[in-house]
């Protein structure tokens, strides 16, 4: 869990058209549900125009390591935003103190291992372990 840092938002300016696409937050992201590749194109090259601090994907160009492509949450077009940043509406929504969903290669989105017991050292530290 990480704050978000609140310079960095991301608004969805005004002058895209909205109107027939389901807008859904999810985290820090924002995906978007069009009715067709076309519209999908066109919604994602409006908000790559316009955006700042973030980026505008549709769903088979989503970097892979985020491992969302074949999520069905995720619509057919997703705004991802800077760091920790955080893709908004409107300035008036709320900005939780601390949150998930981050670009996971983000050093505040790494796991803590913590082990205890009797052979357990306080004095032992371990670098950084992949997963798995």
């Amino acid at each position: 869990m990480a704050a978000p840092n609140t310079t960095q938002l991301a608004m969805l300016p005004a002058t895209v058209n909205l109107d027939q696409i389901r807008t859904v937050s999810v985290g820090p992201m924002m995906t978007f549900h069009t009715s067709g590749a076309r519209q999908s194109l066109q919604l994602r090259d409006e908000l790559n125009n316009s955006l700042e601090n973030a980026r505008a994907y549709l769903r088979e160009e989503i970097p892979v390591h985020l491992h969302h492509r074949s999520n069905r949450r995720i619509g057919d077009v997703v705004v991802i935003p800077a760091k920790r940043g955080i893709v908004r509406t409107t300035r008036d929504e709320t900005v939780p103190a601390g949150m998930h969903g981050w670009d996971p290669t983000l050093q505040s989105m790494h796991g803590i291992f913590m082990a205890s017991g009797p052979r357990a050292s306080s004095k032992h530290k371990t670098g950084p372990s992949e997963k798995y």
